[in-house]
């Protein structure tokens, strides 16, 4: 992901200040529309899981819940808070397709992807759908912005526009079941895009395209096309994507 070594270190060396500073966060304003379309004992992975918090939101909603984490710290404290599997590895390598789960949940964990390897990523974790559920539920959410951006610890971070996003979730045959843009309430300004989605089976059809051609050609100045009639930003406080004292912040 261009930052691999950075990623890797920060999150593992920060990551019980980054537990201890988002746990206790209610996670309900974003999860409560992904879990609309879920019921009790769907299969759902949670993939990027951080403390777990969320993990333990959807348990507690009576679903069957799975993590996945790439930092072995975040791993080992989400398991112990949540109660439930985690596995230890890289969404950009793991082999998804040997699981099989309803529904799929993205929040922030895609945000150090570059534009032009999202789609391909994203292509890979979806593989852990069953094809044959009646769900196939994705919560997708990712940084609105242009460009890219470090912070003072290294980390590189990818912004997104709507229309660029739509065009991959089209190209996908992913639909949009529910899109909330919601702006930081911590003073930052950081206004986050966030999706629930349905994934249709793929089925490839004569001369359709693969999701990880869509932005294949493209490079991280390809997504600066002008924002159009957006929905108005609405204020949340319970953003669990922003760094806070010195912790993950921004997720991965």
């Amino acid at each position: 992901m261009g930052v691999d070594g950075v990623l890797m270190d920060y999150y593992d060396y920060h990551s019980r200040a980054y537990f201890d500073a988002t746990a206790g966060i209610d996670p309900a304003p974003f999860l409560e529309p992904f879990a609309r379309h879920l019921s009790p004992d769907d299969r759902v992975l949670d993939v990027g899981c951080g403390s777990g918090r969320d993990l333990l939101w959807l348990r507690r909603k009576g679903m069957q819940v799975t993590g996945f984490e790439r930092s072995a710290g975040l791993a080992r404290l989400a398991r112990h808070y949540a109660g439930c599997d985690i596995i230890a590895g890289d969404f950009t390598t793991y082999n998804f397709s040997t699981l099989s789960v309803d529904a799929v949940l993205l929040c922030g964990a895609l945000v150090h992807v570059p534009h032009y390897r999202l789609a391909a990523v994203l292509e890979n974790i979806l593989r852990a759908l069953d094809p044959d559920s009646r769900r196939r539920i994705i919560y997708l959410s990712l940084k609105e912005g242009h460009g890219k951006g470090a912070d003072a610890s290294g980390r590189m971070f990818f912004f997104w526009q709507d229309d660029a996003l739509r065009t991959l979730f089209s190209t996908g045959q992913m639909h949009i079941l529910d899109f909330q843009r919601r702006i930081s309430a911590d003073g930052r300004g950081n206004v986050w895009l966030g999706y629930v989605l349905h994934h249709r089976p793929s089925h490839k059809a004569k001369g359709r395209r693969n999701l990880s051609d869509t932005f294949s050609r493209t490079d991280d100045k390809g997504h600066d096309s002008l924002l159009k009639n957006q929905p108005p930003i609405l204020p949340v406080a319970d953003n669990p994507l922003e760094d806070r004292r010195n912790a993950r912040g921004d997720r991965r």
